[in-house]
């Protein structure tokens, strides 16, 4: 079973991976592109950073409500594939459906439970592991 062992930093679950597009399988990969994804097991579905969107330049497929702290909205959602840096780069999804949220100056990528489900994440006050 691949498994992702990472520390926490500050009280967040974070990593960098790699993000393509469905249509071309553009990765963002160079230094100043980096992609962080924080693991929020409060999150009900994964979402990209507008940023993210932009720099992939792709089109949503459709759009959906999203309930946020701030209410009800509308969002944009594109298909697209995300890779965790487990050993062997292992795609967690052939089509993965993402909300367009904000850009954070803290993540470009948030890991929902849609994810999270699909395998075993352990959080402690000092690092986070995530297996599938």
């Amino acid at each position: 079973m691949p498994k992702l062992t990472l520390p926490i930093v500050n009280n967040q679950a974070i990593c960098e991976a790699f993000i393509y597009d469905n249509i071309s399988h553009q990765r963002i990969t160079s230094n100043e592109n980096k992609v962080r994804v924080l693991f929020d097991t409060g999150a009900t579905n994964s979402a990209v950073t507008s940023k993210v969107i932009k720099q992939l330049n792709i089109q949503p497929i459709s759009k959906r409500a999203m309930l946020s702290p701030l209410g009800t909205s509308e969002v944009n959602i594109y298909k697209v594939n995300i890779f965790l840096p487990f050993p062997q780069n292992i795609a967690l999804s052939q089509e993965l459906f993402v909300s367009e949220i904000a850009d954070n100056p803290t993540f470009d990528v948030i890991i929902g439970m849609d994810i999270i489900q699909r395998g075993c994440l352990i959080i402690s006050d000092k690092a986070f592991i995530f297996s599938i």
